[in-house]
């Protein structure tokens, strides 16, 4: 086991305010890959951003970070059975 942690991927968070300006544009009529490209943002991501801006119709409840509390795995318990 490697004694410090080596990041593997090249994976980034976008910052929030780049990522507003990104789902606006896409929102003002651009086409979402080229938005993706020209902010460096994954196309999968700045889809799943723009689709919840669609959703929910005032922008301020909208957070553009990732919510990273929502994906940390569950604690596995062990539930002993008594035969």
């Amino acid at each position: 086991m490697p004694r410090f942690w080596i990041k593997k991927t090249k994976r980034i968070v976008p910052p929030s305010d780049v990522m507003k300006a990104a789902v606006e544009e896409v929102l003002g009529g651009a086409k979402l890959r080229a938005t993706a490209r020209k902010y460096d943002i994954d196309k999968q991501t700045l889809s799943r951003y723009v689709k919840k801006r669609n959703l929910d119709a005032p922008a301020e409840n909208i957070t553009y970070s990732p919510d990273f509390k929502t994906a940390l795995p569950i604690k596995k318990t062990l539930v002993y059975r008594i035969i």
